[in-house]
């Protein structure tokens, strides 16, 4: 199948139950609250969108997956999360050539990559504040150092 044979902008999208949770902490949502006035005005991100798009990029740009998702919450559409973003090309240049194999391969490889990226960003927490600053800082010291 050629990438241009299907679509994934209408498509949904989720996370593992775990990572489902750091998603919500991530944009200041009280554990599984939907409610903006419980938001912790300290949250690295405004939006759950913006939390699982970075979380993705930072999956992605890492070459990082997590195991296959059997505990499965679905989130949003892939154009709630980001209507100006182009999955199917950062899959196709940046993800395995199996992520572009069809469309359930291209969903799968999206949730692993996002929800890597959220477990990953567990590591930011110190005390009861995510910064992804000093992670990224560390991180790419890493990268560097090699």
């Amino acid at each position: 199948m050629n990438y241009t044979d299907f679509e994934l902008s209408g498509e949904q999208v989720g996370t593992s139950v775990p990572a489902h949770r750091l998603l919500g902490l991530l944009a200041g949502r009280e554990d599984n609250s939907e409610d903006n006035a419980l938001a912790n005005k300290k949250a690295p991100f405004d939006k759950m969108k913006h939390a699982y798009l970075f979380a993705f990029i930072l999956g992605l740009s890492a070459g990082k997956k997590s195991s296959i998702i059997t505990d499965k919450k679905n989130y949003a559409t892939l154009t709630t999360i980001g209507k100006n973003v182009d999955f199917k090309t950062l899959l196709l240049y940046f993800g395995e050539e199996e992520d572009m194999k069809d469309k359930a391969s291209a969903i799968a490889a999206i949730e692993r990559y996002a929800t890597w990226g959220l477990l990953e960003l567990s590591n930011a927490k110190i005390g009861n504040e995510y910064r992804i600053s000093n992670y990224l800082e560390k991180r790419l010291k890493r990268v560097i150092d090699k």
